[in-house]
């Protein structure tokens, strides 16, 4: 287990979020997915606890589309 300051805990957090713009050209569960979602996993549990908000949100995500959604074209904005 690491041990986490702010200031890597910040820089790490801003490195995890700077490889989503990548990741969301690739398909989900590809091995760059599968990496960055276990060292995010890894990250938020180290850094906030296994039983926090935070780690158990990002455990509980499907990664697929679980409905579908509608908007009207009348008003989008109403939606």
């Amino acid at each position: 287990m690491r041990s986490w300051t702010k200031e890597t805990a910040l820089s790490e957090l801003e490195t995890l979020v700077e490889e989503i713009d990548n990741l969301s050209k690739q398909r989900r569960f590809s091995a760059d997915h599968v990496r960055w979602a276990t060292k995010t996993l890894t990250f938020l549990e180290e850094v906030f606890g296994g039983e926090s908000r935070y780690y158990l949100t990002f455990a509980s995500l499907n990664w697929h589309e679980t409905s579908t959604f509608f908007v009207s074209y009348i008003d989008p904005d109403a939606e």
